[in-house]
């Protein structure tokens, strides 16, 4: 639609960040059945990390370890250089998604069964 006079183009958010009048993006909070975790939050954002550990989707102590190792990364933290907490974000997603994966579950209870078993026969 063309701008009429007095009128202004509204701008864009730069690289994600709201401008003063404009709302940021609003995400899906689940993700669809072909990603292979239904009902699993999205984990783009430091934000919906933190929702889906403290709503329980990851192991137990998650909640408090994230926040815990993400304030410790952040205040030591060069500012060009926030590696540490990418690497802090992609490993509390890989432990999201192993917790609600029931394959994963099955792959820790038959690798403890083995254990067991190898541990009787040695006694």
């Amino acid at each position: 639609m063309p701008l009429t006079d007095g009128q202004t183009e509204a701008k864009k958010p730069v690289s994600g960040f709201a401008t003063e009048n404009q709302q940021p993006e609003r995400r899906a909070s689940v993700m669809t059945a072909d990603s292979g975790h239904p009902r699993l939050p999205l984990l783009r954002a430091i934000g919906e990390m933190r929702a889906a550990l403290k709503e329980g989707y990851g192991f137990p102590g998650d909640a408090d370890a994230f926040e815990a190792n993400l304030a410790h990364e952040i205040d030591y933290a060069d500012p060009a250089d926030m590696s540490g907490v990418i690497r802090l974000v992609e490993e509390f997603r890989g432990r999201v998604l192993a917790r609600q994966d029931p394959a994963f579950s099955a792959s820790v209870a038959a690798a403890i069964a083995e254990i067991q078993a190898a541990r009787r026969m040695d006694q």
